[in-house]
């Protein structure tokens, strides 16, 4: 065990003593994030329906990364998407209730961090930042949390 140990150690050592590459080595081409709101966990085939038929979604949890445990930060459907996307508690993104506004002030989402790192985003659906409902509150327009496209409500239903 020790000895596993000092190797994990002078491997990490080494590694981290290592000039950086001009550019960051980026494997991953898309990342896609798929929310969805009001379902069990069994309501695809990827997660063990056998009567439903979804073949498109059982192919991307085949190929990708899917989730087996996963836990609801909140029981609002707002204060939970934003916590998701922050990676903090819904009290620490300072979204709580149903309809309070997600501040851009102390928020960095994974989208913001993806757009640093190079990526094209996109949010696709229903956001749920509430801050349509509070727009008098933001001088300069309305945050857009790092998505570089935004095709909302109205947008999508038109396809």
């Amino acid at each position: 065990m020790k000895r596993s140990f000092n190797l994990l150690f002078l491997t990490c050592l080494i590694y981290s003593c290592q000039k950086p590459t001009e550019a960051p080595f980026r494997p991953i081409k898309n990342v896609i994030v798929i929310l969805a709101d009001d379902h069990a966990l069994k309501v695809t085939g990827a997660y063990g329906n056998d009567l439903i038929r979804t073949p498109n979604i059982d192919r991307l949890a085949n190929e990708g990364v899917r989730f087996t445990n996963a836990y609801c930060n909140s029981p609002i459907c707002s204060a939970s998407r934003q916590s998701l996307l922050t990676g903090k508690y819904p009290h620490a993104t300072g979204v709580n209730l149903l309809f309070t506004p997600f501040p851009d002030e102390g928020n960095v989402t994974i989208a913001e961090y993806l757009r640093d790192q190079g990526f094209q985003t996109a949010l696709v659906g229903k956001s749920y930042f509430n801050n349509g409902f509070w727009s008098q509150l933001y001088t300069d327009g309305l945050p857009n949390h790092g998505f570089d496209t935004w095709i909302e409500n109205a947008s999508y239903q038109d396809f």
